[in-house]
């Protein structure tokens, strides 16, 4: 957006130079035509909406954070990293997750399509633009990844390796081996793994394999695993650190 807004900048100051020009009486032999004016004001028009897009993006991030400060950062923190809610390790990250996968998730417990015992609730308090909202502070944060995504093969924990091998064969094509290359066919479905609590991995993965939880996809994917494979792969992939950058 910023490149595209220069760019638009930039080729205003050249046609405003114009504008200036045809506004005083022309060379002799210089014609002033009705599109060049027309192009002008369309320059005009193209950065009123890429003034206007910024502006309600940034609208939509700064309401995001008010309203996650107050619903979401006791379990998933404010960050998106850490909460201080007693079921906060069984509560996923938010940090950078998909917009898509935050909104579609928030609207399905919403309607009654997906039910938790406090997302039903924690959804039903909020408005439609309420999720919009937080979706657009969680999923903007920018982050670095470092920990077992910046560590050669004969330096991960043995666990870990064993975990990132039975990634690179079962989590890969959905999740990415890195657990954030999620295809963008999938973005509203499938969640960003890196960094994610082992419980929490762990307690899912269980629940699928179990039953509890029917996934057309990841129950067959959690009844192939062993309870020691789920654990590696979570290992694997809570390893993954996640660092917000210009976080205050």
């Amino acid at each position: 957006m910023r490149l595209e807004l220069l760019s638009v900048r930039r080729r205003f100051d050249t046609a405003g130079r114009h504008c200036r020009d045809v506004s005083r009486k022309p060379a002799a032999g210089t014609p002033v035509t009705a599109g060049f004016r027309i192009a002008a004001l369309g320059i005009l028009a193209a950065i009123a909406l890429a003034h206007g897009s910024a502006a309600g993006a940034s609208d939509a991030v700064a309401a995001g954070r008010i309203k996650a400060d107050q619903v979401c950062a006791n379990c998933h923190g404010l960050d998106g990293l850490s909460g201080s809610g007693g079921n906060s390790a069984l509560s996923p990250i938010l940090t950078a997750q998909s917009r898509d996968y935050l909104v579609t998730r928030l609207k399905a417990y919403r309607s009654g399509s997906l039910e938790h015992a406090q997302m039903t609730l924690v959804a039903r308090m909020i408005s439609e633009q309420d999720i919009e909202n937080v979706s657009a502070w969680y999923s903007g944060l920018e982050i670095e990844l470092s920990g077992n995504a910046t560590l050669a093969e004969d330096q991960l924990e043995p666990g870990a390796a064993s975990g990132k091998a039975k990634a690179e064969q079962l989590c890969g094509h959905c999740h990415g081996v890195d657990g954030r290359s999620v295809p963008d066919a999938s973005a509203a479905t499938v969640p960003y793994l890196s960094g994610q609590p082992g419980e929490y991995l762990i307690d899912r993965m269980l629940a699928y394999r179990s039953g509890r939880i029917d996934h057309p996809q990841m129950t067959p994917i959690a009844k192939s695993l062993s309870e020691q494979e789920i654990a590696n792969v979570a290992e694997w992939y809570s390893g993954i650190r996640i660092d917000v950058l210009g976080f205050d």
